[in-house]
């Protein structure tokens, strides 16, 4: 097995601290909160989703159709790899790696 690099190492430290804090997060409720007008006004593109839009604000936009209607398969997913972390916690890196 080859060595791993500094940023690699470093990486996957990251990635196992965040795994062990997982369990944590998903307790906590999340919120997305429009950004007010006084905010957008500097630069309005800047605060409007140009590939996938997170929570209601932009639903249904024709731009960001493709990514809405691919969604739910994305979502499928990333919840069948949290399951799996919590079956086995290693398979986590292992993961992440096979999406890279």
């Amino acid at each position: 097995m080859a060595s791993m690099t500094s940023l690699e190492a470093s990486v996957e430290a990251k990635l196992s601290t965040l795994q062990e804090q997982l369990p944590q997060w998903r307790d906590q409720p999340f919120t997305i909160f429009r950004v007010p007008a006084y905010v957008r006004a500097s630069n309005p593109t800047a605060y409007e989703p140009r590939m996938v839009s997170i929570g209601p604000y932009y639903h249904g936009d024709v731009a960001l159709r493709t990514m809405e209607d691919y969604a739910p398969t994305l979502e499928r997913e990333e919840r069948q790899s949290f399951q799996k972390h919590d079956q086995d916690p290693s398979s986590a890196g292992q993961e992440h790696r096979r999406r890279a």
